[in-house]
């Protein structure tokens, strides 16, 4: 198998203290603005918005930024190029613009 192979066996399939660890900091970093997504749904949503559905729609887009985050500082570091960051988080803002029906300001 690859490097890359080898190192998410070792990070992710086989190794649980680093796993959860991982875990640990993301989902709840995550968690922090689940709050903030939520009630930007909310208030978007018609009257007839299920409030379980928005709670679950407000997880996932948690999960989702924390993501394309990580992902961007990881590309970022094996490029040596920072500006992958910067392209990753306005590709982010544009999505987030989209979703809420605004013009991307950034």
């Amino acid at each position: 198998p690859g490097k890359a192979a080898m190192l998410w066996r070792w990070g992710c399939g086989t190794n649980r203290v680093v796993r959860d660890a991982c875990g640990r900091s993301i989902f709840g970093h995550a968690a922090t603005f689940e709050a903030d997504i939520a009630a930007a749904l909310g208030a978007t949503a018609g009257p007839t918005a299920d409030e379980r559905e928005i709670a679950e729609q407000a997880s996932s887009l948690a999960r989702y930024t924390q993501i394309v985050l990580q992902g961007a500082f990881v590309v970022s570091k094996a490029a040596n190029d920072p500006g992958l960051v910067h392209e990753s988080i306005g590709h982010l803002r544009h999505y987030f613009a989209s979703q809420f029906g605004r013009a991307d300001r950034s």
